[in-house]
């Protein structure tokens, strides 16, 4: 027979085993890596998209366009 009691310490267990996993926290450190990852790439390509304008510019100049 199931009791109150068992079923309050097996709950006790499941969130305390839950608590010590670090699985989570693998995941939020990935998640904050590949936040930065995507702020550098915004950031780099900011400037680059303003050197190729220049080069197809001058490229179009160039050739009389």
């Amino acid at each position: 027979m199931i009791t109150l009691s068992m079923v309050l310490q097996n709950s006790m267990a499941y969130i305390l085993n839950s608590l010590k996993r670090e699985e989570g926290q693998d995941f939020a450190e990935y998640a904050i890596i590949l936040a930065l990852v995507v702020i550098v790439a915004a950031a780099a390509f900011g400037p680059l998209g303003d050197a190729i304008g220049a080069a197809v510019g001058a490229v179009t100049t160039e050739l009389g366009g």
